[in-house]
C-alpha cells in the first residue's frame, strides 16, 4: 500500500512518473503481488492535490485489466483505477 498526495497538476509527466512506484514493483521477480495506491485529492488549505487512485496485481497472480492513468495508453495489471480526478 502506498498512500500518496500529489500537490501538482496531474499531467502526463506525473502520470508516467507514478508508474515508477508500486506498479513498477509488481514487475520485479520478488516484488509485490498486489498494490493499492490511494491518492488524496482535493483542497487542503491553499494546496490542491490531484491524482488517480489505483489497484493492481503482479503478473504471476493475474493479468488485470488493460487500463492506465487518464492520459496514458492502456497497460496490463491494473484491477481498478479512479476515473475522475479533482
Amino acid at each position: 500500500m502506498q498512500p500518496s498526495a500529489n500537490p501538482k497538476e496531474w499531467d502526463t509527466w506525473q502520470q508516467e512518473d507514478w508508474l515508477n512506484g508500486c506498479w513498477l514493483a509488481t514487475r520485479e521477480p520478488n516484488g509485490l503481488n498486489w498494490f493499492v495506491n490511494p491518492m488524496m485529492v482535493g483542497l487542503l488549505k491553499d494546496i490542491t492535490f490531484e491524482g488517480q487512485s489505483s489497484i493492481g496485481v503482479n503478473a504471476s497472480v493475474g493479468s488485470g485489466t488493460p487500463m492506465n492513468y487518464m492520459d496514458l495508453e492502456p497497460i496490463e495489471r491494473f484491477l481498478a483505477i479512479a476515473v475522475e480526478i479533482f
